[in-house]
């Protein structure tokens, strides 16, 4: 007999277990739902029996039991399939049934650990304010999606003086002489000028008078770089023009382009207390390869 539409096929029930080595999960479930009330209703539909029996619908007590048979039976051979998974080390989800399976060579799992971290708590007003221990604290922790949570070791007493205080670690002011590269720039007041590497600036030591300049020499910026809102400039090579070393203020003097109100002071300082200018000689420079206008009815147009 050849089964075309009118016939039903036999369910896949008790379906055949197997697995190939070496696999993350093994399939050890029998059947679920479906595959259950199919194969029962099968052996209902096959009894000589039953054959006047022809209602299926859940309305139906005796169809009702045997739906209800069929959930228990899908309960049990999803649990089936748990532990079948849980017995094996390849398989295995659960830390106890890891343990469990490595405990049989002698091993022991590390016990978990908690997590240790250090805060630090902002305080304000005046008044300090006591930190009990055990006090929760949350933190967002990166690659985490939930938060977690962590408690104080121990009783804290919080000073509101200490969460104005910022520790820096010493910073460097390199001396300027002879040989000098490194300069720290401060800009002065209302001055926009900036440095970058490439730029060749002439320097030269300005006079009593102002007019004048001695030991001048073209310099070029190698580098620069920002350390706690102070510039770091570094020339290539050294100063070689001033005859002898000295510590002073070098105040730079920057054209810019179609700058109308005249050059913009600069000023790079050696040390954290730097002499005034009333003591300490000047050095003065030029950013080379910028343009100035000058003004006058017989000035040149740059």
């Amino acid at each position: 007999m050849i089964c075309r539409n009118e016939c039903l096929e036999p369910a896949a029930f008790p379906k055949l277990v197997f697995n190939r080595p070496g696999l993350a999960t093994i399939d050890y479930r029998i059947g679920s739902y479906a595959d259950l009330r199919a194969h029962m209703l099968l052996q209902l539909d096959t009894s000589p029996a039953l054959v006047d029996w022809t209602h299926r619908m859940s309305d139906d007590p005796g169809i009702a039991l045997i739906e209800a048979a069929a959930e228990v039976g899908d309960i049990l051979a999803f649990y089936q399939d748990l532990y079948a998974n849980e017995a094996w080390l390849r398989t295995a989800k659960s830390r106890d049934s890891v343990a469990t399976l490595v405990r049989l060579l002698g091993y022991r799992l590390t016990p978990g650990l908690g997590g240790r971290a250090r805060f630090a708590f902002a305080v304000k007003g005046t008044a300090p304010v006591l930190l009990p221990a055990g006090l929760a604290v949350k933190a967002q922790l990166e690659g985490e999606a939930a938060t977690a949570v962590f408690e104080t070791g121990a009783t804290l007493l919080a000073e509101p003086a200490l969460s104005a205080f910022h520790l820096y670690r010493p910073r460097e002011v390199p001396d300027i002489g002879w040989g000098s590269s490194r300069f720290t720039l401060r800009a002065a007041a209302g001055a926009h000028v900036t440095l970058k590497a490439g730029d060749r600036v002439m320097v030269g030591i300005a006079r009593a008078d102002g007019d004048a300049f001695d030991h001048t020499q073209v310099m070029e910026v190698a580098s620069v770089a920002e350390s706690f809102g102070s510039t770091l400039v570094t020339m290539k090579g050294g100063i070689t023009g001033l005859m002898n070393p000295m510590v002073f203020i070098l105040l730079t003097y920057m054209l810019g382009a179609a700058a109308a109100a005249g050059p913009t002071p600069l000023l790079l300082a050696a040390g954290l207390a730097v002499p005034t200018l009333m003591s300490t000689p000047r050095l003065v420079a030029w950013k080379l390869g910028a343009t100035h206008r000058h003004f006058g009815h017989d000035a040149p147009a740059t």
